[in-house]
């Protein structure tokens, strides 16, 4: 499981190495898969959910760097990981819109 991606323990490697081989690759497969399933695109446009899961990956990551790093600093009361996450995509969204 990619769960290696979002722990806030100091045994991610570890955890990387456990994992199934190419854990992010298949991450994002299935992630792919569940956009075709859910839109009902074509398996011609996959390209288009591999992309939407390649970024949504990217996105989920950045977002859970940025939690362990608000939490090595020492803070407090940091959001949690679920408010990270819709923040993140949030802002993703702004850009989007801005034609960043």
């Amino acid at each position: 499981a990619p769960l290696w991606m979002f722990a806030d323990t100091p045994q991610q490697y570890a955890m990387l190495q456990r994992s199934a081989p190419r854990p992010l690759l298949r991450f994002e497969e299935s992630v792919a898969d569940a956009v075709l399933a859910r839109t009902g695109v074509s398996t011609e446009n996959s390209r288009q959910a591999d992309l939407i899961a390649r970024v949504s990956i990217a996105v989920l990551r950045s977002a859970g760097i940025y939690r362990r790093q608000l939490l090595a600093l020492g803070e407090e009361r940091p959001p949690g990981l679920e408010q990270v996450v819709h923040d993140a995509f949030a802002s993703l969204m702004e850009l989007s819109a801005a034609g960043v």
